[in-house]
């Protein structure tokens, strides 16, 4: 299929009916490339069951993969890893593709359901389900055996990366839910400005 050949009866609602189709294949294609390479991956634990697949997870499968996707091999390496990780079953039609990538490498299945939970119960765009995991890793991470100055940088490498991120947001377009969980997040960051601009006017004035 190379095209659609609409013809000049169509309707704007079926019109727009074609369109949530294409929209629904595109939004589908990396878990159908992720899947497809998965199982080509396991055949060689099917091969009792099917005789008739002898396809090996190895360079010819990906070769083959990339001429008939004209995607590249680390990007359909990353849709297998991304299906491997999350069986069809615990996937979230209403969350896409990148949402279930980001929380792929964390190795617990529970916490990934978890994030995946989340993300679809508050509304989370990627960014946001990427942030809240940042956040939730950082405040996890121990601080017994640094010393001030790199706990001190990387403070300021990490409010660094979360300026970027809030630059490219429109907060105006945000999601009620999403706007309390931003508010709430960003408490602590906001006390602290607070606190240094108070500590800079005091140090003006003497």
């Amino acid at each position: 299929m190379i095209g659609i050949d609409f013809p000049e009866s169509i309707t704007e609602e079926q019109f727009r009916e074609v369109g949530s189709l294409i929209a629904g294949v595109q939004r589908s294609l990396p878990w159908y490339w992720g899947d497809w390479l998965a199982f080509a991956s396991q055949s060689a634990t099917r091969a009792g069951r099917n005789a008739r697949m002898h396809i090996d997870d190895g360079p010819a499968l990906y070769h083959l993969a990339e001429e008939l996707s004209h995607l590249s091999y680390q990007t359909l390496r990353n849709y297998k890893s991304v299906c491997e990780a999350i069986p069809l079953y615990r996937r979230k039609y209403s969350l896409s593709f990148t949402h279930h990538q980001i929380v792929a490498n964390i190795p617990d299945p529970a916490e990934q359901d978890n994030w995946l939970d989340e993300a679809e119960k508050k509304g989370w765009s990627v960014s946001e389900l990427r942030m809240a995991i940042r956040l939730a890793y950082r405040t996890e991470e121990p601080t017994e055996g640094r010393d001030d100055g790199s706990r001190r940088s990387q403070i300021l490498r990490e409010m660094e990366s979360l300026a970027g991120l809030l630059k490219k947001e429109r907060v105006e377009d945000l999601p009620p839910a999403t706007q309390d969980v931003w508010i709430e997040q960003l408490k602590p960051i906001a006390a602290t400005y607070e606190t240094l601009c108070e500590l800079k006017s005091d140090f003006v004035q003497k």
